[in-house]
């Protein structure tokens, strides 16, 4: 059976996206598949005090790192100068950056239930700042 063009795009996307992105390493084991929270109510006692605009080193200092640690990834042979700098900036749990316009990066951090804690940031300022959060 001869498979259409666009069948072919498809599969080449994911089996490269899968491989750039690779299998992320965290502190204890997690299910594969993370659960959705559909209650937006939980947010708030998950990250207390953390408000859109405020730098990401105060929001970061916020969350309890005895329930969430850092999602860290493997070292990939290419990463952007956004991704790089957030590197150097100590931040391990950076997942991937645009490289233009506000230069959003999502920041995550996964607990032992396997709820993943996504934060946007903007790198479009001097220092990263908080542009929205969710679980996942």
């Amino acid at each position: 059976m001869i498979l259409s063009t666009w069948k072919v795009y498809s599969l080449l996307t994911l089996t490269v996206f899968g491989v750039f992105w690779g299998t992320p390493h965290t502190t204890f084991a997690a299910p594969a598949m993370a659960q959705q929270v559909a209650d937006a109510e939980v947010l708030p006692d998950v990250i207390d005090g953390m408000e859109v605009g405020m730098t990401y080193a105060s929001a970061r200092a916020l969350i309890d790192q005895e329930i969430w640690a850092p999602r860290t990834y493997p070292p990939a042979n290419y990463v952007s100068l956004a991704v790089q700098q957030m590197r150097d900036l100590g931040y391990e749990e950076v997942r991937d950056c645009a490289g233009t316009g506000l230069g959003l990066c999502r920041m995550e951090f996964i607990e032992r239930e396997g709820l993943v804690l996504v934060i946007i940031v903007t790198t479009s300022e001097e220092e990263p700042k908080v542009w929205d959060w969710s679980l996942e």
